[in-house]
């Protein structure tokens, strides 16, 4: 069961081509200059895997849900490390939306679907992005 209560959303201006955020948000080696965790793998393939931390005991991890190149990205998400076993009930969602606009790129984010057992992960997320809200 998904707690709409819980969510995070972002909206960015960058300016750069669709392509180059494309490649800051799905490439492994650009991820893992910016992101606390590193991407070890992003399968951009329907139902492919995403994993972050390391690929023998991964801390994230995530199935493509939905994939349009250099515009839309849905995957799901589960820190792995600290729930093992979790049903995928009680995955939640991470979602990118990329829209060229005369001066580069308009990038929405968003991070919600949290099942309503996910006490844990809430305070995390909020510890590591202030933005995310309850």
């Amino acid at each position: 069961m998904s707690n709409e209560a819980l969510r995070y959303e972002e909206n960015l201006h960058i300016e750069a081509s669709a392509d180059s955020v494309w490649q800051a948000i799905t490439s492994p080696a650009i991820v893992s200059q910016y992101f606390i965790v590193p991407l070890v793998q992003m399968d951009l393939t329907m139902g492919g895997d995403i994993i972050y931390g390391a690929r023998e005991k991964p801390l994230i991890s995530g199935t493509v849900l939905a994939l349009e190149s250099n515009t839309r990205m849905v995957h799901s998400f589960l820190f792995t490390a600290i729930h093992p076993g979790v049903q995928s009930e009680e995955l939640s969602r991470v979602t990118y939306y990329l829209q060229e606009i005369d001066e580069g790129v308009a990038l929405h984010f968003v991070h919600d679907h949290f099942g309503d057992d996910r006490p844990l992960m809430m305070p995390l997320l909020m510890a590591s992005q202030p933005s995310y809200r309850a």
